[in-house]
């Protein structure tokens, strides 16, 4: 199934097998290590910083920085703020997901100069207790694509049931904006002017 969107066409494919033929090995080769068990409780809750080897076409623009997040999605932003919470590649962001309650959890990733890769593998979130487990990745390439891949996704127990969920990529910029009862203070306000929603249940969207 393909969408046109304005600055994107997203594609789906068949959930089955377990993130088909667009799954990365990440057991070898380079991978890098955001959070795992055992980790500092603090990290579990912090954006990790990375830079691209390679300069990557998002919305129009090439971007280098990018950061990580272990709630299930990539701020397009060199360092997260409330503008990035606006500028992201969620394969599957949920406020509630938690890399620190299940033991063999962990966030990781490779660049291999031409694509970029990252995993959240076996996830759990903090409601409803005992959902588990998430495990998915998201791959930029160089070309500009973005390859969103699912491995287990629980089918039920989860959607819906408070948390702040999102699939899909999204962009904004900040406006300066100056009050006229006060035109020496500057305000900027963050204008999201596109994002694309993708249906998670239709499978792996690109």
């Amino acid at each position: 199934m393909e969408t046109r969107h304005l600055y994107y066409i997203s594609q789906y494919y068949p959930l089955f097998p377990p993130g088909g033929t667009f799954w990365e090995d990440l057991t070898r080769g380079g991978v890098q290590t955001v959070v795992r068990h055992g980790s500092p409780s603090v990290h579990h809750r912090q954006d990790k910083p990375v830079g691209l080897s390679f300069d990557f076409k998002f919305y129009g623009h090439y971007i280098r920085n990018i950061s990580i997040s272990t709630s299930g999605y990539l701020n397009t932003g060199a360092y997260p703020s409330f503008v990035t919470d606006t500028q992201y590649v969620a394969p599957l962001f949920d406020s509630q997901l938690d890399s620190s309650l299940d033991t063999e959890a962990s966030v990781r990733y490779r660049d291999n100069g031409t694509a970029f890769t990252v995993e959240w593998r076996r996830l759990r979130l903090g409601r409803p207790p005992g959902v588990c487990c998430f495990t998915f990745q998201a791959t930029l390439l160089k070309g500009g694509r973005i390859v969103f891949a699912y491995w287990q996704v629980p089918q039920e127990g989860w959607a819906g049931a408070g948390g702040d969920i999102r699939v899909g990529v999204s962009d904004a910029y900040k406006v300066k904006k100056r009050p006229a009862h006060d035109p020496k203070r500057e305000r900027l306000p963050v204008k999201e002017y596109h994002r694309v929603k993708l249906d998670l249940e239709k499978g792996v969207g690109i």
